[in-house]
């Protein structure tokens, strides 16, 4: 675990990169926890069914992406980014910049085995502060998601629900049936 404390965003951005994947909290620098194979294919599914909607062409998603916003104390990297590719900046040769400062527009976190709840609970609600639109935590072990919405209360949903991903991206669900199948070995 990483343990820098009393640094500044324009530090900890200048810090070399590293092995690991890195946020930064109010001064802290914060390790995520290394993903493992379920959180690995739910990441690949979520990827799969945004990727072949017809609704979410003009979309890209962002798998560890950091993103700099709402506050000159934070960078996160969600486990998935769902940015409108017309917000998302360019460099001078034209292609998309590294450098994202902007709050997703949807931001979606897999729980892994050893994941500080507070830490991603903080999250959570600096995302539905700061111009996120959706925020998903995905449980692998309980088989559920949890969709924050800024205003609204969470809500927990399971298996054979699907997930609405408005409003930014209104006409798509995540079909969560489909998602938790993943992680069962197909044998056919």
């Amino acid at each position: 675990m990483v343990t820098k404390q009393g640094l500044t965003l324009a530090e900890f951005l200048a810090l070399p990169e590293e092995d690991e994947t890195l946020e930064f909290v109010d001064g802290e620098v914060i390790e995520k926890v290394s993903p493992k194979t379920r959180h690995s294919i739910l990441q690949r599914e979520i990827i799969r069914q945004v990727m072949a909607a017809e609704s979410t062409v003009g979309f890209e998603v962002l798998p560890e992406a950091r993103f700099v916003f709402g506050s000159p104390t934070r960078a996160y990297v969600p486990d998935l980014s769902i940015v409108d590719v017309v917000r998302l900046p360019v460099d001078e040769q034209g292609r998309f910049a590294d450098d994202l400062e902007l709050a997703p527009d949807i931001a979606i976190e897999i729980l892994s085995p050893g994941q500080s709840a507070g830490h991603l609970l903080d999250k959570l609600a600096f995302y539905m502060a700061n111009a996120v639109g959706l925020g998903v935590v995905v449980d692998p072990e309980r088989e559920r998601v949890i969709a924050y919405r800024p205003g609204d209360e969470p809500r927990s949903l399971a298996s054979p629900e699907n997930l609405a991903f408005g409003p930014a991206l209104p006409e798509f669900q995540l079909d969560l049936a489909r998602l938790f199948r993943a992680l069962r070995p197909s044998r056919d």
